[in-house]
């Protein structure tokens, strides 16, 4: 099956609640992008089934192309597993429980980093 991301509206691309993605949106979005309208073109594809965009095993410029798309639709770029993608295609989220996205990386680590120092001062202070 491979690995999908999807351009949803919803907290979580496989939500049956939330704002889905009408055909009628694909397609003016379609029509303005040859790439799109291209048989040869590996990328993202409307799925009736979920109201989403969705491009199986996307490259980093589909990716990015697709950060493109979900701005113009009020929408985000999000991974089977709920992660989320920014306008380079870079992955920038984590999912968290509650479907919200979870920032990792270097300023997760400075802010742990920030909170300990701020502990052992305030240890001392007493």
């Amino acid at each position: 099956m491979g690995y999908e991301l999807h351009i949803t509206r919803k907290a979580v691309w496989h939500d049956e609640i939330g704002s889905s993605i009408t055909l009628e949106e694909w397609d003016k979005l379609a029509a303005g992008d040859p790439d799109l309208l291209s048989t040869n073109f590996d990328g993202p594809f409307y799925s009736d089934s979920s109201g989403n965009i969705v491009a199986k095993n996307p490259e980093k410029s589909v990716r990015a192309k697709m950060h493109r798309m979900a701005k113009r639709l009020g929408a985000k770029v999000q991974g089977d597993d709920g992660e989320l993608y920014d306008a380079a295609g870079d992955m920038i989220a984590e999912f968290s429980e509650r479907g919200e996205g979870r920032i990792y990386g270097w300023p997760l680590v400075f802010f742990i980093l920030l909170l300990l120092a701020a502990v052992i001062v305030l240890s001392h202070v007493h």
